[in-house]
């Protein structure tokens, strides 16, 4: 006897829910044991790739992984994010078999160091300190004349934002027209004034303005030049034809003991000797420890500031200073000694004003005035004082 349409159609649907129900008890024990064998299946091999700055065993320990680590530890993202390391940017763990994992980490860009108590600090893309270095690790310029109270780890650079974006633009523009120096120097401690250096040529770039333009242009005149001869390369104007001027002697002397130390513009002891050009000046008062040819000289910041300042008012006004005297070592009595008349200064404020008074007055002597000017305050008055 035939059985009737909705028979069949319920004893398939029978058979069929029975069948997904079988599936899914199926599925469901295949889960429990997936989930058991991945819950005690321990990680035994871990491969690192992508890091310059940490070993594979400092990785793997900041990111918590040990011998009880589990490939299911791994899977439900239980791992230490490596927020410890501050090179670290980024990292991707990926499974290579069932019981070994791959990470591969992103490093952030060292774009500068400075220096600091005797370290250098490694500086990031954004201006955030990631490392302290006893030596460059890459090729990356050294900023020198910047000056801050404490610097930690991880922390953005405590330095003025103009600076700081100074510095990002000297990175990004270096990048764009493959020219990358050893160096920038801040010597006024603002972005008024900015020297650069490769190799023995300093160039001075001045302000923070037309840095595109600057750039381009080291770019196109730095191959042209020997970096082994020491010289100077001005490229505050824009021009056609730049003039690259060698260096003849020392910007200055500083007596050293029963020598002098012959130094450049950068504060770079270039040699030391028994005798001077009479044509560079002498400093005189600043205190001074042991230095080394080739290095910076050992002389407090606060004197190298002063004389970027001293240096950079008289170039720029036209004045010859045969000595500059910081008297007993303090920066509340210089004194610029302008052949026989020394001008007196308590402090280096307004000092463009004070070396264009010195000026007027030096116009009226004659040439065998022996003497001192003296500056009131406000700048309002000054007298010549004979001897």
């Amino acid at each position: 006897m035939k059985e009737p349409d909705e028979y069949r159609d319920g004893k398939k649907l029978r058979k069929s829910g029975g069948l997904l129900l079988w599936l899914f008890f199926m599925v469901i024990v295949l889960l429990l044991v997936l989930y058991f064998v991945i819950g005690q299946t321990k990680v035994r091999s871990v491969s690192v790739s992508g890091s310059e700055h940490y070993t594979n065993e400092q990785i793997i320990q900041a990111m918590g992984l040990d011998q009880n680590t589990t490939i299911l530890d791994v899977f439900m993202n239980n791992l230490v994010s490596p927020d410890t390391l501050p090179y670290i940017d980024d990292y991707e763990v990926t499974y290579e078999s069932f019981n070994s994992i791959g990470i591969r980490v992103d490093e952030k860009e060292v774009i500068s160091y400075m220096p600091y108590q005797d370290e250098y600090l490694a500086l990031d893309k954004e201006g955030y300190i990631v490392g302290y270095e006893k030596e460059k690790l890459i090729d990356r310029p050294i900023i020198e004349g910047l000056y801050f109270e404490s610097a930690r780890l991880g922390d953005k650079i405590d330095i003025e934002t103009e600076i700081l974006e100074a510095i990002l633009s000297f990175y990004h523009l270096g990048k764009k027209y493959q020219i990358f120096l050893d160096g920038l120097s801040f010597p006024q401690g603002d972005d008024q004034l900015i020297y650069g250096y490769a190799g023995e040529i300093v160039i001075i770039f001045g302000d923070a303005s037309e840095l595109d333009r600057k750039v381009k242009d080291v770019s196109a005149v730095l191959p042209k030049l020997d970096k082994g001869i020491p010289g100077t390369l001005d490229l505050q104007q824009a021009s056609d034809r730049y003039i690259f001027k060698e260096t003849v002697g020392a910007l200055y002397y500083l007596p050293y003991g029963e020598r002098y130390l012959a130094v450049d513009v950068l504060h770079y002891v270039k040699k030391i000797s028994v005798h001077r050009m009479m044509d560079v000046p002498l400093v005189t008062g600043a205190v001074v420890h042991e230095s080394q040819v080739g290095e910076r000289v050992a002389m407090d910041g606060e004197f190298t500031d002063a004389l970027d300042q001293v240096f950079r008012c008289i170039a720029e006004h036209g004045v010859e200073v045969d000595v500059i005297d910081f008297g007993d070592g303090e920066l509340t009595n210089i004194t610029l000694s302008i052949g026989q008349v020394d001008l007196k200064l308590e402090s280096l404020d307004s000092l463009d004003n004070k070396i264009l008074s010195a000026k007027a007055v030096l116009s009226t002597l004659n040439k065998d005035a022996n003497g001192y000017i003296q500056l009131d305050s406000d700048l309002e008055s000054y007298e010549f004082v004979g001897d």
